[in-house]
């Protein structure tokens, strides 16, 4: 407990700007049947899609690095490929609507052990502080963490919640 406290503190001095997809398994099965995207894959593709907007409104250069785990997760680097190749646009009801390849992330994706990296330790007590928020209804740190997510003037962007309308609670959150 002292270890998250820690983290806390870490995160709330830095004052990052957090992108935070939510995914309820059950409820994107229900909603879209056989033509559900794979959550983790909907999850990258979602949130990173929203940080390059943030970062071409805001004139910067990024890299993007992932937990190692993954790495040989076949979806996330097809979905990754994908958005750099063809663009990130959505059409529907997916907003805001914007088509970027992300033009502004320099690699497509960097891997790194989570042991070896502060930043996807940190990352990962955020992850924890909103899965506890939507699938345990425990939402302290989650309270403490909504300052940092991504917005615009007062409208707050974070996280992403799919599908938009959170229905149930079961089965399960990217």
């Amino acid at each position: 407990m002292k270890e998250i406290a820690e983290s806390f503190a870490v995160i709330k001095n830095s004052s990052p700007i957090l992108f935070a997809t939510a995914i309820n398994k059950s409820q994107l099965k229900r909603t879209y049947g056989q033509n559900a995207y794979e959550p983790r894959a909907l999850a990258i593709q979602s949130t990173i899609h929203r940080f390059a907007m943030h970062v071409e409104t805001n004139q910067q250069l990024v890299t993007v690095v992932v937990d190692e785990e993954y790495k040989k997760d076949k979806e996330i680097r097809k979905t990754i490929h994908q958005l750099r190749r063809y663009g990130a646009s959505k059409g529907g009801d997916y907003q805001p609507q914007h088509d970027s390849k992300l033009e502004r992330v320099l690699n497509a994706v960097n891997y790194s052990p989570s042991e070896m990296s502060a930043g996807i330790q940190l990352a990962d007590v955020c992850s924890g502080s909103i899965w506890s928020h939507f699938e345990k209804q425990k939402s302290h740190r989650y309270e403490q963490l909504k300052p940092l997510f991504n917005r615009v003037g007062s409208r707050v962007f974070e996280p992403s919640v799919v599908p938009s309308r959170w229905k149930c609670r079961k089965g399960g959150m990217v």
